[in-house]
């Protein structure tokens, strides 16, 4: 019996006995015919195998896992006490990203004065992120591999066909990405995380019958993903202690998932969690707190905050066995009920938290970037200030305002219109045109002085933005020398 043959007979052993092999023991090259026929019998699904090791730790007692609870109870309340510090300046940062127009009516220096913002941070956000989404992601291939030995040569391109192949067909690593691409830019930070990952879920759907014509309903598995895998998370999704340069030192990592009952069902259906009853009932953190957060960095959308359930998947290291040395392990936690979906050791051969953080701009002892809100937030608004400034000056100076004598005979709030005559004593003096305001050309060189200055702070040129770098020499002059003369 050949070595193929073998292999399908101990799956067939391993299938079970109830299912019987088909008549005279052929098999084609990949076993195609043998395993359609197996789920052609099955009549209720069951997961077909084990992808993930036990939800839960199955050699530790009562005691270790109240120890556990404890100490990670206390270490997630510490993290999410430094984060809100963050979620709140990444609030800020994402109005003046915005730069919507105040909604109160502005009174200083009078009223309907100009509300306008300078919306300085997203003209350079948004040409970098186009610049990084187009530059990486539409290159052909986007990854190449470089093989360490010649033998291995023959096998580059191949190898570089199927990553490309998965990247953009099952990865969809464009749609993942470009949002990070955006947080990258404006926030500093971009946090990608790559995993195995498998959707496995008992479904109900018809069988077409061609003999009788019928459909009739029955109950499958339904694979829905499987292999590697690569998601997008948002920076304020994740936390971390500080202090720490690289991601892999860093003894907790935390991530806030919100999902719904049916999420949580298929992932327990997958094997990944365990006791989902008990978590059902309680609901998500109240509005009022990190929720309200993300709705404001986010009002074209609300969050689902009904039927959905906080859970957080830990990556830490603690000594749950009390060896003396800690162990790589991985829980999903719902803080709510105080229950382990999930307690695992780290099941990846290189025991890595699963996490990949690129800063924008590299900070000394810290693994959080400095991004172009924060080095463009004062220019903002400075920039802000200069054109309020000289939008209310040529409001001023283009409004005609008029002194008249006191009991001149001329109403309050005179009507003007073209024609109108005024009847005073001496015209002269009792009725007369005052201007408020007079012109000041010199708010346009300080406002491209600001333009110059925070070129030079990101980088981000004219002629990174598609414009003529001609045009933007000579227009930086322009202003260089009417600057020296203002202030001669």
């Amino acid at each position: 019996m050949s070595q193929r043959r073998e292999a399908y007979t101990r799956k067939k052993i391993d299938l079970g006995p109830t299912i019987e092999q088909p008549e005279g023991g052929e098999y084609n090259e990949l076993g195609e015919e043998w395993q359609e026929r197996v789920l052609e019998d099955e009549e209720i699904a069951k997961p077909t195998q084990r992808r993930f090791p036990n939800p839960v730790i199955e050699e530790l007692d009562d005691e270790c896992l109240e120890n556990c609870k404890t100490w990670l109870r206390g270490r997630i309340s510490e993290l999410a006490a430094e984060h809100r510090e963050k979620l709140d300046l990444f609030e800020r940062w994402e109005q003046l990203y915005r730069a919507l127009p105040e909604n109160l009516k502005m009174t200083i220096p009078f009223l309907g004065a100009c509300q306008d913002t300078i919306p300085v941070i997203a003209m350079a956000v948004d040409p970098v992120q186009a610049r990084l989404d187009v530059g990486i992601m539409k290159q052909e291939p986007v990854f190449t591999v470089d093989p360490l030995r010649k033998t291995l040569l023959p096998y580059k391109s191949a190898l570089e066909d199927w990553i490309d192949f998965n990247q953009k067909h099952r990865w969809h690593l464009r749609n993942i990405i470009a949002p990070r691409f955006m947080e990258l830019a404006k926030l500093g930070t971009m946090v990608l995380k790559t995993i195995y990952d498998r959707e496995e879920a008992p479904i109900r759907s018809y069988n077409y019958n061609r003999d009788t014509g019928r459909f009739t309903t029955v109950t499958k598995n339904q694979i829905r993903f499987t292999g590697a895998r690569v998601v997008g998370v948002p920076r304020r999704k994740i936390m971390w202690p500080t202090g720490y340069t690289s991601l892999q030192a860093c003894p907790i990592v935390v991530e806030r998932l919100k999902l719904t009952l049916s999420e949580l069902r298929v992932a327990e259906a997958s094997g990944k969690m365990i006791d989902v009853n008990k978590v059902i009932g309680y609901d998500s953190r109240t509005p009022d707190s990190e929720d309200q957060l993300n709705e404001d960095l986010n009002q074209h959308h609300k969050q689902l905050t009904i039927g959905s359930y906080d859970v957080d998947e830990v990556w830490f290291d603690y000594d749950i066995d009390g060896d003396g040395y800690p162990e790589h392990l991985v829980a999903h936690w719902h803080d709510s009920s105080s229950t382990f979906l999930s307690l695992r050791y780290n099941w990846y051969f290189n025991q890595r938290k699963p996490y990949t953080v690129i800063p924008y701009s590299v900070v000394d002892g810290s693994l959080d970037g400095i991004g172009l809100c924060e080095m463009l937030e004062q220019f903002q608004i400075a920039m802000t200030r200069w054109h309020r400034m000289a939008s209310d000056n040529a409001y001023l100076a283009n409004t005609r305002l008029y002194i008249a004598k006191k009991n001149s005979g001329i109403e309050q709030v005179p009507r003007i219109y073209a024609g109108r005559t005024f009847y005073v004593d001496d015209p002269s003096k009792d009725f007369r045109p005052f201007q408020a305001g007079d012109i000041y050309p010199s708010t346009m060189a300080e406002r491209q002085n600001l333009f110059g200055m925070a070129e030079k702070r990101t980088g981000v040129s004219d002629y990174l933005t598609g414009r003529d770098w001609k045009s933007r020499h000579c227009y930086v002059d322009r202003s260089v020398d009417s600057g020296r003369h203002e202030a001669g």
